[in-house]
């Protein structure tokens, strides 16, 4: 699948054998060579990026209810998006696969990380205010 993705992004005819091999074959030595790592290190970057991909779709989401439905339902998605937001910048803080700083450093770094991704997300989306508010952009389907 990585093959695929990676031709679809640089839009690579994928009906030549010779083309396929190209771009497997340096996948495939890449798998090699992570396959020497420590899977449990693999494992908590793996992990780590789970939870921020989800916290970044929680506030994708947030925002997406607060402007196309219904602005009081959106809180639904948004109080966990700050607490992911929390847990996830905290943790690769203190993580000793991170930057290993303290733990109580970490938190507060944290906690302040999620206060002003909840103050940009009432300011710029609840109520659209600032000097740049986030707006509405016609999308063109091709």
């Amino acid at each position: 699948s990585a093959r695929l993705t990676i031709a679809d992004w640089f839009k690579i005819d994928q009906q030549d054998s010779k083309k396929r091999l190209l771009l497997s074959a340096p996948l495939l030595l890449l798998g090699f060579f992570i396959s020497k790592f420590d899977y449990t290190v693999i494992w908590r970057y793996f992990s780590w990026s789970n939870q921020t991909l989800a916290m970044m779709s929680l506030w994708a989401g947030a925002t997406y209810i607060c402007r196309y439905r219904n602005k009081a339902a959106s809180w639904v998605a948004t109080i966990p998006a700050v607490f992911m937001s929390a847990v996830c910048s905290s943790y690769i803080l203190q993580a000793k696969e991170g930057l290993k700083l303290d733990a109580n450093i970490s938190n507060i770094i944290g906690l302040v990380f999620a206060l002003v991704c909840l103050f940009l997300f009432v300011t710029r989306v609840y109520f659209k205010m600032g000097k740049n508010p986030l707006e509405d952009v016609a999308l063109e389907v091709k």
